[in-house]
């Protein structure tokens, strides 16, 4: 169970021999080296309990023992120095790759990149190792750094790190890139901190590509990836107002997957909460009192009038969380605490849908520019007041929010704003006056990706 305030810092809170393609090897290698500023600021476009969780969850491929690329020629594309008036310097020690900012480095947005040629059509797997070590003197790693990979219209796919943050971005341009769309700025908690190496895995068919992080599922995406690849690379960033101490890379591998099957499957998590299934990941505990017991997990701020949210470890889009909560509340001390769920949990923001036991629910969406923000508050026949069950569903696809109540939606509504379209689910609650570990109980989780 992960508890983590990302967002509102307020809170407490097979092999199969059927290698039946020629996969053509590299015929040139000469690098491409770019080096260019790249901004950040443009905009973004807009239950059924079971005694044993059962999850449908893509593990990690077994790839055919082939490398579509030779690990020489990958160094020889990615270690070219940089020009004489480069902000960032590159260094090469056997297959790593390191780079870091110059001491006299303008007070500019900077951006470097290499990538190495391919041609491949196909599903494939797409790796690396990456150590970010923050600046000197400095309590925060700031630095940018990432994967990239080109199709063969010239459109460019970014992944780019920071921090235990990850984001997915399009790219287009050639002197001067710019990001023309992304997801949102999300965490995971399987990323190491600075200092500690980062296993990076991108696995992609057509429309499917999976992050794994050190081995974790962190994020799927849905693309449109048909086309050949024409090139794959790393690259590092920093704005102006940052400082970037080192990233190194090593072992960037391009290899064919060779079983896309689990990803044709919606990813699926259900959990009764009767125990620690591992459902949720296994940071940040401090906060809130969680537990588990025979009727559930409970799970509740330790502060009064407090809020917090426990969320799973993978990074949706378009996805469904149910589960049942019950609230042990005396109406007549206390009916301001309350519990629900909540869906797309980024640096950008989320939405929460809760009820209370005097029979009211609320619909929110909190970001940093307008934390809280109330989309929906009304009373409704469909919750069951005061101590008893109530089954919540909190959809978000699209730009779509639908809330259901006992089997019965109670609310449907838009929202565009800030572009808040991906990111981690979970289970949010606020205290009341006298905080308690009995005081909210959830059971009955279940996770489904919606795929359209």
């Amino acid at each position: 169970m992960t508890v983590y305030n990302e967002n509102m810092k307020q809170y407490h809170h097979p092999a199969i021999f059927v290698l039946l393609i020629v996969l053509l090897l590299i015929p040139s290698c000469s690098s491409v080296s770019t080096t260019t500023q790249i901004p950040m600021d443009t905009p973004i476009p807009q239950a059924t309990s079971t005694s044993v969780p059962t999850q449908t969850i893509p593990t990690i491929t077994p790839t055919v023992n082939t490398i579509l690329l030779d690990e020489q020629d990958v160094l020889d594309s990615l270690c070219q120095g940089e020009t004489q008036d480069s902000t960032f310097s590159l260094t090469c020690d056997q297959s790593n790759v390191s780079i870091q900012q110059k001491e006299d480095r303008r007070g500019v947005d900077i951006f470097l990149q290499r990538l190495v040629p391919v041609s491949y059509d196909g599903s494939f797997s797409l790796k690396v190792t990456a150590t970010s070590t923050l600046a000197a003197d400095e309590e925060l790693d700031e630095n940018q750094y990432g994967l990239t990979l080109i199709n063969a219209q010239g459109v460019q796919y970014a992944l780019r790190f920071s921090g235990q943050y990850f984001d997915l971005e399009t790219w287009q341009g050639d002197e001067e890139i710019k990001v023309t769309e992304h997801y949102n700025m999300s965490y995971s908690p399987a990323l190491l901190s600075s200092g500690y190496s980062n296993r990076i895995q991108l696995d992609c068919t057509d429309t499917i590509c999976d992050l794994y992080l050190n081995d974790v599922l962190s994020a799927r995406y849905l693309l449109n990836l048909t086309g050949v690849t024409s090139a794959i690379g790393i690259f590092t960033s920093s704005d102006w107002d940052q400082e970037f101490g080192q990233v190194s890379f090593s072992d960037l591998e391009l290899q064919p997957l060779s079983d896309t099957s689990s990803q044709l499957e919606p990813i699926l998590i259900s959990d009764d909460l009767t125990a620690d299934n591992g459902t949720f990941s296994q940071s940040g505990m401090s906060g809130a009192f969680h537990n588990y017991f025979e009727d559930g997990f409970h799970f509740s701020p330790l502060i009064p009038y407090g809020y917090y949210a426990a969320k799973a470890t993978t990074s949706l889009a378009d996805v469904a969380i149910s589960a049942t909560v019950h609230m042990h509340i005396d109406l007549t001390s206390n009916s301001s605490q309350y519990a629900g769920l909540l869906c797309r949990s980024n640096q950008d923001g989320m939405y929460m849908a809760v009820i209370r036991a005097d029979g009211t629910y609320s619909i929110f969406r909190d970001t940093p520019q307008s934390p809280f923000a109330l989309l929906a508050e009304r009373s409704s026949d469909a919750i069951v007041s005061g101590d008893a069950d109530n089954d919540l569903r909190l959809e978000c696809v699209g730009s779509q929010i639908n809330f259901y109540i006992n089997d019965i939606q109670v609310e449907s509504l838009t929202d565009t704003r800030y572009g808040i379209r991906f990111g981690r689910v979970g289970l949010f609650t606020k205290a009341g006056k006298e905080p308690a570990l009995d005081a909210i109980v959830f059971s009955n989780l279940l996770v489904e990706e919606i795929q359209e």
